[in-house]
């Protein structure tokens, strides 16, 4: 087979991957929207939360589309403001907004599917440039994609176009393409998501290998490493100009704890205990799942597997690492891109969203990939077939109105 036939090859099996979960996620929005509504209490708001549109942004999507509409707010008094919310996807909704004459909100699902068909594209072709096993990529594609929390991607979240940078980054460095094309696009994912600064590890890796002379690495690290925080750089300098404070999208992260504050020393006991983790299965427990999601069943709710998913991920990048399947690059990005969630939110807030998080530790889909042609057939379909149907489901959840974290 050709290169040109095998990137067409890679590029229709990453649209396949795509199209077949959608379907399972619209089939779950449906069923949500017309089995599951009148069930929730949670739905907001709700005078036209039947209106697709509605549906299909809950929660964070209604902040990222405030961004978008009327620009940022910040008073550290008030609760939950907008200034949290990193700005390059709000600003790609704009833009695209303002090219397709669609609504923001439009606009919004748009880009979201955007980006992720381009996450698989580009993740599909970075699996045939590490020279995989046939079968190992497509497990890889296809864990991407059915990934159960996966389903915020498909949903108005910064998620998908925050893991299509950083797929492209990990590309480009892997291709060895411009220092200067590669800084800049770590720099574009730190002003969409905060752990974007977990690229700047395998980015030093990389310095190193393109530059293993100590003076050529130091003038390569001191010219470029500031390029890959240029958007998190900018978006501080806008708070302090702005607002007076250039970490305002860190100090009003007190209004989103669940937890009360506590000192330092009690947090560090609480993680080398590892309670935030196993806390979550405590009826007696501030962090206890119930709490979060009192109408579900344990294997059913997201706040219940937060803690599995975490744990799953880190236990796929170390065995990964171990058995040589994953890159140092690759661990090195996969270990930040879960620690530093679980370090700054995983007590305060009880373990929510860390499958979400966990999610987009993309190297984990390439261990799972090779764990998938390694197991039975029959364990193989049963894991997939399960996976889909928790994609299926808390879609399903999210679009009826339920809070998932």
């Amino acid at each position: 087979m050709g290169k040109t036939q095998s990137i067409r090859f890679d590029s229709k099996t990453a649209i396949y991957c795509y199209l077949y979960t959608t379907v399972l996620f619209l089939a779950g929005s449906a069923y949500g929207i017309t089995c599951l509504f009148n069930t929730s209490t949670e739905t907001v708001p709700t005078e036209n939360s039947i209106n697709i549109q509605s549906v299909l942004h809950r929660w964070d999507s209604a902040h990222y589309l405030n961004v978008a509409s009327k620009g940022y707010t910040y008073n550290n008094d008030a609760n939950g403001e907008n200034i949290a919310f990193f700005p390059v996807y709000p600003l790609i909704i704009r833009v695209c907004s303002t090219i397709s004459r669609l609504s923001l909100s439009w606009s919004a699902l748009l880009v979201a599917h955007a980006s992720f068909i381009a996450t698989l594209v580009i993740f599909s072709r970075y699996l045939r440039g590490r020279s995989l096993e046939r079968q190992v990529q497509h497990w890889s594609l296809i864990c991407m994609a059915i990934w159960p929390a996966s389903f915020f991607w498909r949903f108005a979240y910064s998620e998908a176009t925050f893991l299509m940078l950083t797929v492209l980054a990990m590309y480009l460095m892997h291709q060895k393409r411009s220092l200067l094309v590669i800084s800049l696009t770590i720099g574009l994912a730190s002003a969409t998501r905060p752990v974007g600064v977990a690229l700047l590890v395998p980015f030093v890796i990389h310095l190193l290998q393109r530059y293993p002379k100590r003076h050529e690495f130091l003038a390569a690290f001191w010219i470029y490493m500031p390029l890959g925080c240029w958007g998190l750089l900018a978006f501080m300098t806008y708070q302090q100009l702005e607002f007076g404070e250039p970490l305002a999208f860190a100090k009003t992260q007190q209004h989103w704890r669940v937890r009360p504050d506590v000192d330092v020393t009690q947090k560090l006991a609480s993680f080398a205990a590892f309670e935030p983790i196993w806390a979550v299965y405590r009826s007696d427990s501030l962090s206890y799942w119930k709490r979060f999601e009192p109408h579900s069943i344990p294997l059913l709710s997201l706040a219940f597997w937060n803690p599995l998913f975490f744990i799953g991920a880190g236990s796929l990048t170390y065995f990964g690492h171990r058995q040589r399947w994953l890159t140092l690059e690759e661990t090195s990005l996969a270990t930040g891109l879960l620690l530093i969630p679980f370090l700054t939110r995983g007590f305060d807030n009880c373990m929510l969203s860390q499958g979400r998080f966990a999610a987009m530790a993309f190297p984990i889909y390439i261990a799972c990939g090779h764990v998938a042609q390694r197991i039975p057939a029959w364990l193989r379909r049963a894991t997939a077939c399960f996976a889909m149907f928790l994609l299926f489901y808390f879609s399903a959840r999210f679009a009826a109105g339920f809070r998932l974290y």
